[in-house]
């Protein structure tokens, strides 16, 4: 066990890693504490014995300026791993044709939304022109009357039609949030629709590891901890937080065993963090967050069937396909049939050859209960339906990754029960991608919450 520590992070996620390499760059002694035998939380990366692949846990992208989660990369120096495009493009998908999204670079985030939705040749004219009424609600908009307002409720008074809201806001809103219009609080779709199409240049970016996971963050950060006089330690459950003179100084464990420190910091998220014997001082509202679950299915094919980044599809069981073996230029929506490099991202097999493609599935609870064999008989029938010529390739492997808490529920009224990251009680903080950090429960949210988390503790001393 570890001499006393300056700080104890409870978890081994995006949030508690971010947290703990900034303190140790600082030069506090760091202990980490994960219940888990691997460290990444709900962004992880695992090899998988029956087909000799390493998969995500979930098909992760890195979305607009994302500045925490660089910043974060950079001081690991794992920055150089990220895949950006100059400028999106997304092919949408129902069965009867394409449409696609593509942002010109030459008109930026701003406007190129404006003109890429105004060129879909799956919605009329006064559709579009609904997008217009849209920004100027973003414009004035105040996050705690629109949350008590589901998404759905939102956008109807604005008078969005029901056909740009199918094919359009939906599919945004599900992607952004893992939620549906009908349940997503109408502040959470706002503040997202309101960096996509109010963003600076950089708003509409979107991009993804050239590394697993585990590789891109998770072991680099344990690294530098380690380092730096810090210690990491796995299969480790904290059970118990303990108070001194109202301070509290330690955690325990499930066998007992007690870290000591002079803070604790707490990136569980709520679900998890419920079960453990606190302080009387730690109710609050933030006890009823919920979470929402997602599947991703990970297919391997023996040839490509999707020359294109990112494809949505419409009326199916898988919302989204992401092409695992697109490269940089090939997002910047060039002709079809381009933009494939030979090399294949290490997530999916380096050196396999063919292509990888991961599709998101998000809905209720309910989805958890399919075997995996019908979400693969699902999966295949949704492309063959969007993309003809996948009937023509031969699955070479496949993963269904099924989170039960993949998510924050962003729930109508949800908002004003995120507590903010920080400093909750004397020697406590919260962080974690559930907490206020001005952003949606995301990649960015979870490291932007452990940085301040840490800069607040360097500030008082702790």
């Amino acid at each position: 066990m570890p001499e006393r520590s300056d700080i104890l992070v409870l978890g081994g996620g995006l949030s508690g890693l971010s947290c703990a390499t900034a303190l140790a760059e600082a030069g506090r002694k760091v202990t980490v504490l994960e219940k888990k035998p691997h460290l990444g939380g709900r962004a992880h990366s695992f090899h998988d014995p029956d087909t000799g692949l390493t998969w995500d846990n979930g098909a992760h992208l890195f979305a607009g300026p994302c500045r925490n989660m660089t910043r974060f990369l950079r001081r690991i120096g794992r920055e150089t791993q990220l895949r950006f495009p100059e400028f999106l493009r997304v092919d949408v998908f129902d069965g009867t044709g394409a449409d696609s999204l593509r942002i010109p670079a030459a008109l930026g985030a701003r406007f190129g939304l404006l003109w890429a939705v105004w060129r879909l040749k799956g919605l009329e004219a006064a559709d579009k022109w609904g997008i217009l009424r849209l920004r100027r609600s973003l414009a004035v908009a105040d996050p705690r009357d629109l949350d008590r307002l589901t998404a759905r409720q939102w956008l109807d008074s604005l008078g969005q039609s029901r056909r740009i809201q199918d094919r359009l806001f939906d599919p945004l809103a599900m992607a952004l949030l893992n939620e549906p219009p009908a349940l997503a609080s109408a502040a959470v779709v706002s503040q997202a629709f309101r960096e996509l199409f109010m963003g600076g240049a950089d708003a509409m970016r979107l991009g993804w590891s050239a590394a697993p996971l585990s590789e891109l963050y998770a072991e680099p950060a344990r690294a530098f901890i380690e380092a730096r006089g810090g210690h990491v330690l796995l299969s480790t459950e904290v059970t118990r937080l303990m108070e001194d003179n109202g301070r509290v100084t330690a955690a325990a464990d499930e066998w007992g065993q007690k870290f000591h420190a002079q803070a604790v910091v707490s990136t569980l998220p709520p679900w998890d963090l419920v079960g453990l014997e606190l302080p009387a001082g730690l109710d609050g509202p933030w006890k009823g967050l919920e979470s929402t679950p997602a599947v991703t299915v990970h297919l391997r094919f023996d040839r490509p069937v999707l020359d294109f980044p990112i494809a949505g599809m419409l009326g199916t069981t898988a919302r989204w396909a992401f092409s695992r073996d697109a490269a940089g230029e090939g997002v910047g929506g060039q002709g079809r049939g381009r933009g494939l490099r030979p090399s294949v991202p290490p997530a999916l097999g380096e050196g396999v050859g063919g292509q990888g493609l991961s599709l998101a599935v998000s809905a209720g609870r309910d989805v958890l209960k399919a075997a995996p064999a019908a979400f693969i008989e699902a999966a295949l029938r949704d492309l063959a339906k969007c993309l003809p010529e996948s009937r023509k390739a031969r699955m070479t492997g496949w993963k269904v990754v099924k989170e039960d808490h993949a998510r924050l529920s962003h729930a109508r009224g949800t908002e004003e029960r995120r507590p903010r990251p920080g400093v909750v009680l004397p020697g406590m903080s919260f962080a974690g991608d559930w907490t206020r950090t001005g952003f949606t429960a995301s990649m960015e949210s979870a490291v932007a919450s452990g940085q301040r988390a840490a800069e607040e503790l360097m500030q008082s001393h702790a």
